[in-house]
């Protein structure tokens, strides 16, 4: 292993009451009211657990933890008893930044 991924790797100290094994889901999903845990997802499709999300389709809102991340218009692509895959009719990542035809206070000349 590369010197540089071990160093990396101490950098990141393990937190106090947290146990090795325990994995922790920084991303859900947010449908009809209830939070459902992501496997895997990017802005071409996404993947959960068949056995503990609905089956989904529609418009869903991705949480990173408890901030808005993006919103996507789902259509299931393939399942199985373990994975559910969906694809995005839709994509839309949340914005950090103000649109670009907004007006700044003190920008406008009147």
């Amino acid at each position: 292993m590369d010197d540089y991924l071990v160093k990396s790797i101490n950098n990141y100290p393990m937190k106090k009451g947290l146990a090795r094994t325990k994995e922790q889901v920084h991303f859900f999903i947010k449908f009809e009211g209830k939070k459902y845990p992501i496997s895997f997802f990017d802005e071409n499709f996404l993947e959960v657990e068949t056995s503990i999300v609905p089956k989904l389709r529609g418009l869903v809102d991705i949480y990173k933890l408890d901030k808005f991340f993006a919103q996507g218009l789902l259509v299931m692509m393939e399942s199985n008893e373990y994975i559910t895959k969906y694809e995005y009719k839709r994509y839309t990542p949340s914005k950090t930044t103000q649109p670009s035809d907004y007006v700044l206070e003190g920008m406008c000349k009147g």
